[in-house]
């Protein structure tokens, strides 16, 4: 027959062909979780902006004293170091109420 493949390419492309749903499946997920973790530094970035702002501590002191920027400071200190989790930030939450 003309304009066919040989014989022996039949079953490459057939393989071929099988892999290409997959492949397109495995690159979309990966696009957006990408546009998910850029997403997130993005919101993350802001809001370390918006914390180390002087205004955002001025007000910080303004509505709740000095005992709220100093556990502030502290969740800071512990979230930068990666040393914090869920129950010692309540734990501290707690104990200084």
């Amino acid at each position: 027959m003309e304009g066919c493949p040989a014989d022996n390419l039949i079953p490459l492309y057939l393989i071929l062909s099988a892999f290409a749903g997959v492949f397109i499946l495995f690159v979309i997920l990966k696009a957006l979780q990408v546009r998910k973790s850029l997403k997130r530094q993005k919101v993350e970035s802001k809001r370390d902006r918006v914390i180390h702002s002087k205004d955002f501590k001025d007000l910080q002191v303004e509505i709740y004293g000095e005992g709220a920027l100093r556990r502030l400071r502290h969740r800071d200190s512990d979230r930068s170091s990666g040393n914090s989790s869920a129950a010692e930030v309540s734990a501290s939450d707690d104990s200084n109420v």
